[in-house]
């Protein structure tokens, strides 16, 4: 027996079309919901990296402000070595070039130097020390002055003691004398390790005629 469908086929068709309708409008509202959701995550990020380059750039200008400060101390820095500098040649009553000049120019053949110390003493008189007056002028007689201590290898102990005689002759030492000169073998030979001492004259006074005078005897020496 044959079925009868007495529902319009209009009427399904169109609650078919309504029920495509609303799915196609959840889906929609969906991908809108997607859409805003990511929106405001996006937004959120932007914002938190906004924030983050607003630290870093605060960051930045802190460390290029201490760079700044850095530099201008590093500046004051050299301006007082080299007025420290200024000051110590004017100060000091020898140049310290002058004296190794001519610690280096006084120098034999045979002879080289290892290390030079120039050390500033104060020399004061041995007085009774129960002696207030004693003690008064003790006070007054202290001079500094200046002491130079000279290593050095020789060849031998005639090296040395040309070195010494060189340097006595010279108008800016005095009390030139030997502390120790002992030997050294090695592979081959044997050499003397020699340490000197001297003072510089408490009336020598650097100028132009004495550093001809240590040119002139290097040249003589090269002759």
């Amino acid at each position: 027996m044959a079925q009868i469908d007495f529902v319009p086929d209009d009427y399904i068709q169109r609650k078919e079309s309504r029920r495509a309708n609303f799915f196609y409008l959840a889906l929609l509202a969906i991908v809108v919901v997607g859409i805003t959701g990511a929106f405001g995550i996006i937004k959120v990020r932007q914002h938190a990296v906004a924030n983050e380059a607003k630290a870093v750039d605060a960051r930045m200008a802190i460390v290029q402000q201490a760079v700044k400060q850095l530099e201008q101390i590093q500046i004051q820095k050299q301006e007082m070595m080299k007025t420290a500098l200024l000051t110590a040649e004017l100060i000091e009553p020898v140049p310290r070039s002058l004296i190794v000049a001519l610690l280096t120019n006084y120098l034999p053949d045979s002879v080289s130097l290892s290390k030079i110390t120039i050390v500033q003493k104060v020399l004061t008189p041995k007085l009774n020390q129960y002696d207030a007056a004693k003690a008064a002028q003790q006070k007054s007689s202290e001079k500094d002055f200046t002491e130079l201590e000279i290593e050095g290898l020789a060849a031998s102990d005639i090296g040395v003691a040309d070195y010494i005689a060189n340097l006595s002759k010279s108008n800016m030492l005095e009390n030139v004398s030997l502390v120790q000169s002992k030997q050294k073998d090695v592979i081959g030979g044997s050499y003397r390790e020699f340490k000197l001492t001297a003072q510089i004259r408490g009336s020598f006074a650097a100028g132009s005629d004495e550093v001809e005078k240590i040119r002139n005897y290097q040249n003589e020496k090269k002759l």
